[in-house]
């Protein structure tokens, strides 16, 4: 299987009291015709939504800190959220050690 795009993570739930979320890391494909089901393998499809979008660029263990960023820039900007963050991977911490390098693309689903 091709990927076709960029690996990504969304979130499905946001615990903000208890500071947990759950997801899922998703690489993304286009032609799964040839693939046989095996219980090790979950696709999904997640629609395009409108969403407000930041780059972060840094270490991906601190691009959470970004989504408190895109709530207030929604409300700024009279959106309310519409689901749970979703961060979009450039750059892969095990080829290139300098997180000054890394670049993220952190996208928060909003209202119409």
């Amino acid at each position: 299987i091709g990927l076709s795009g960029y690996p990504f993570l969304k979130v499905t739930n946001w615990n903000r009291e208890r500071d947990l979320i759950d997801f899922d890391f998703c690489f993304p494909v286009s032609d799964i015709s040839s693939l046989t089901r095996k219980k090790t393998i979950h696709l999904k499809k997640y629609p395009s939504k409108k969403a407000l979008k930041l780059i972060f660029n840094g270490n991906y263990r601190l691009s959470h800190v970004s989504w408190f960023d895109l709530i207030y820039l929604a409300g700024e900007r009279g959106y309310e959220p519409d689901g749970w963050p979703m961060e979009v991977y450039h750059d892969n911490p095990k080829i290139d050690m300098n997180e000054l390098n890394w670049i993220a693309e952190i996208y928060l689903p909003v209202n119409d």
